[in-house]
């Protein structure tokens, strides 16, 4: 089930109207069809006709098969009183400036937090993204529950006492056994949207290490690790160093993507060890490591391992 609340920019929207907002990839024929079914609640009100809504009004879907291909899942990985660790799915951003009633990973995140009767806006009990995954890229995001955690967090983070692991489907055969630390100076070019390599004025150090896990000799499925974590570093460090991220639009190779029909990029963040070290309110997660293994690739066949 799908709950969310009508805010002030929504207002006047029909249901059908929202439900294409809230799942881009739904057609109209079927919205209207999951409405007919019975599928909508309006504060509590099963709904069957298509009306207007107000803000404030609560939203309930269910989703039945129509639905279920198209509504975005946030798995809650890990949870404790102080944080959670979803692993957010790939084509849904971290969070939007956009009020289009498009799910965010923070929205959702709001919305299991008073699922909980955790959120409380006086307390500051309310989500706080810790760091960002680019929109088509899935995997483990850490959200803490307050700004008390947030702030630890978030300078562990900074500190790299924190570690994050990708599993990345990259063009090229990397070669049996293969593993590297690649070092390279970066500059994002906010106008363009996407960053740049050089060394400079306004430039920052980035490195990126990563082993090879396996090859069909067209493609290789490689273990990366950020050690530093700058915007866009796994995709444009990697496609610098000749292996483009398979369904990377913007550093990547068109051809293979087209080849391989890979609408989204072949990029999850799947492991996150925490090397917080002791004397400190984030001790009790020394050592923990929280890694999932609900990454799909469709589009990619090994062929016989």
């Amino acid at each position: 089930m799908q709950k969310w609340t009508v805010n002030e920019a929504q207002e006047g929207e029909t249901i059908t109207g929202l439900l294409l907002g809230r799942f881009p990839e739904l057609r109209l024929e079927e919205a209207q069809r999951i409405l007919k079914k019975g599928g909508v609640k309006v504060d509590g009100v099963r709904m069957k006709k298509d009306v207007p809504l107000v803000a404030g009004d609560v939203i309930e879907v269910y989703p039945d098969g129509d639905l279920a291909a198209f509504a975005p899942e946030a798995e809650v990985v890990y949870e404790d009183e102080n944080l959670m660790i979803f692993n957010k799915p790939a084509g849904i951003q971290c969070v939007s400036d956009k009020m289009d009633g498009k799910p965010t990973l923070y929205s959702l995140a709001v919305d299991y937090m008073r699922s909980t009767g955790e959120y409380e806006v006086n307390s500051l009990s309310v989500p706080y993204i810790c760091h960002r995954l680019d929109i088509d890229t899935g995997g483990l995001v850490i959200v803490a529950k307050n700004q008390l955690y947030f702030e630890e967090l978030f300078e562990a983070l900074k500190q790299r006492r924190i570690r994050r692991f990708y599993k990345a489907v990259v063009c090229g055969s990397v070669g049996r056994h293969s593993q590297a630390t690649l070092h390279d100076y970066m500059t994002m070019d906010d106008g363009r949207g996407k960053v740049f390599h050089s060394p400079g004025k306004n430039t920052a150090p980035i490195a990126t290490r990563y082993s090879l896990v396996k090859t069909n000799g067209e493609l290789s499925l490689l273990d990366v690790e950020l050690v530093t974590a700058r915007p866009h570093q796994a995709r444009a460090h990697l496609a610098s160093a000749g292996f483009p991220v398979l369904g990377d639009e913007v550093y990547g190779n068109r051809r293979m993507n087209k080849k391989y029909d890979a609408r989204y990029e072949a990029l999850w963040a799947d492991k996150i060890i925490f090397e917080t070290g002791t004397n400190n309110l984030l001790e009790y997660l020394n050592k923990k490591e929280v890694s999932t293994q609900n990454i799909v690739f469709p589009y990619v066949d090994w062929g016989e391992e």
